[in-house]
């Protein structure tokens, strides 16, 4: 067979050739790239991904693409990252690149292109801030300082050191298990007058940050002060005030309330202090 004036396409032109009888098929093929050698221009290449330039990431593997034109095969074509060469896909005028790995810091990556007329480059630069690792929170109760703390007044101002922590949204602060209001600045925490309940208090401070997460806890002791009646005293025996009696010698009973024990009772007969009782109840 023979075919003639063939149109072809400029790069890689493929021919197949397929013949079939009665026993099977046989089939032919070979490749004809077209180089024309006039009009032709040089290569033109733009950097499409990563835009713009420099362009900084937070990631350390970034996807370039180009727009390569003028140039025929992905052999005519060069890809560096930092002076390294670094593989790449190129078909028609699309240039790829996936996963290509950077370097923290500044990461220099060069295109180059050539054909017979001549050579093209494109360059830019990807900046890698590589993400700082970050220490685990700490929190410290500083006021109350002991653990467990006992405590006569209802009210109590709270304090506390915490670090690694950026802001309040990383805080919280529960009272007996209940989310309580604080101030969040710095290191420095604080919840005032909170109100405690008779009895164990429990508070619970917990920080997070994107490397964890820490909890402190501590007791506070609520004891109210009870305020006792004033005591009273009656005398029932005798009862009759003033009493008249015929004999030296006499009993002498009294109802005491709201006293503790006999050493806060004082006795005395015609001002004299006398030891010689006894209380009970």
């Amino acid at each position: 067979m023979s075919a003639n004036n063939v149109s072809l396409v400029i790069g890689a032109n493929t021919f197949v050739v397929t013949a079939t009888n009665n026993a099977g098929k046989a089939t032919a093929s070979t490749v004809v790239i077209y180089k024309p050698v006039n009009n032709e221009t040089k290569p033109t290449i733009q950097i499409t991904q990563p835009v713009p330039n420099p362009f900084s990431t937070s990631y350390d593997r970034i996807k370039v693409t180009a727009i390569i034109k003028h140039v025929l095969i992905s052999n005519d074509v060069n890809f560096f990252v930092n002076g390294t060469t670094t593989n790449f896909n190129f078909s028609g005028t699309s240039f790829t690149a996936n996963n290509v790995k950077l370097k923290p810091g500044n990461n220099t990556l060069v295109i180059t292109a050539k054909n017979l007329v001549g050579k093209a480059t494109a360059s830019t630069v990807v900046i890698y801030n590589a993400p700082v690792a970050v220490p685990r929170p700490s929190v410290q109760f500083t006021q109350p300082a002991v653990n467990p703390f006992s405590t006569a007044s209802q009210t109590i101002n709270v304090k506390a050191l915490i670090k690694n922590v950026i802001g309040s949204n990383n805080v919280s602060f529960k009272v007996n298990g209940q989310s309580k209001v604080f101030n969040f600045s710095g290191t420095n925490f604080s919840s005032n007058q909170l109100i405690l309940m008779p009895g164990q208090n429990t508070l619970q401070i917990t920080a997070s940050n994107n490397s964890g997460k820490a909890t402190a806890t501590t007791i506070v002791i609520f004891k109210p002060v009870v305020e006792l009646p004033r005591p009273t005293v009656k005398i029932t025996s005798p009862s009759a005030n003033p009493h008249n009696t015929s004999t030296n010698k006499i009993n002498i009973t009294a109802l005491i309330q709201n006293v503790s024990s006999s050493s806060r009772v004082e006795f005395k007969v015609n001002g004299q202090i006398r030891t010689n009782f006894t209380f009970s109840g």
